[in-house]
C-alpha cells in the first residue's frame, strides 16, 4: 500500500503528521513561490493614492484592526468624513490620536488639519445597539455615501449569539 494518495498528499491514515522530508519539501515550495512572486511582480507600480474624498461620508464597521484599519487609514488620509462604528470606542479614539499625531509630524506647515473622524458605539451582537446607532445617525439628517460592513468575528471560542 502506498504512503501517499494520488494527489501527492499523505493519506489521512497517517497519524504521525508530516515527515521531515515532507516538511522540507513544503517549505521549499513556499520559499520558491514567494521568491517567484516577488520577481514576477517587481515591475508593477505601487498602488496609486486615493483621490480627494472630502465630499464623502463613510460609515465603517470593524475599523480598528485588520483590513478595516487600513481602509479607515486610507479613507481618512484622503479626506473622507469617517464614522468609525465600533464596539471598543477607546481603541478607535486611540487610533485617531495616533493618526493625528502622525499627520502633524508629516505635515510641512505648522497647522496640520485634524482628520475628519468621529466614533459612534456599535455592538453588532446586540440588536438594541444597532437600533440605537441607526436612530442616532438618522437624527442627524445627514446622508451616508458609503457603508462598509467590515466587522467580523474570528475566534476560537465557542459560537456566541445576540442577546436579542
Amino acid at each position: 500500500m502506498a504512503s501517499s494518495s494520488q494527489n501527492g498528499l499523505p493519506n489521512q491514515e497517517q497519524k504521525g503528521g508530516l515527515s521531515f522530508v515532507d516538511f522540507l519539501r513544503g517549505l521549499s515550495i513556499l520559499i520558491y513561490e514567494s521568491f517567484f512572486e516577488k520577481i514576477t511582480s517587481r515591475h508593477l507600480k505601487s498602488p496609486l493614492p486615493l483621490p480627494p474624498l472630502s465630499d464623502l461620508i463613510v460609515i465603517l464597521t470593524g475599523p480598528t484592526s485588520g483590513i478595516g484599519l487600513e481602509i479607515a487609514r486610507n479613507l481618512t488620509f484622503s479626506g473622507a468624513h469617517l464614522v468609525m462604528a465600533e464596539k471598543n470606542t477607546k481603541a478607535a479614539h486611540d487610533l485617531i490620536n495616533q493618526w493625528n499625531h502622525e499627520r502633524s509630524y508629516s505635515s510641512s506647515d505648522n497647522e496640520a488639519k485634524l482628520l475628519d473622524i468621529e466614533v459612534m458605539k456599535l455592538d453588532l451582537l446586540s440588536l438594541q445597539s444597532v437600533v440605537k446607532f441607526a436612530q442616532q445617525w438618522n437624527s442627524r439628517s445627514r446622508p451616508v455615501n458609503v457603508l462598509i460592513n467590515n466587522a467580523g468575528i474570528y475566534s476560537m471560542k465557542p459560537q456566541s449569539f445576540s442577546e436579542d
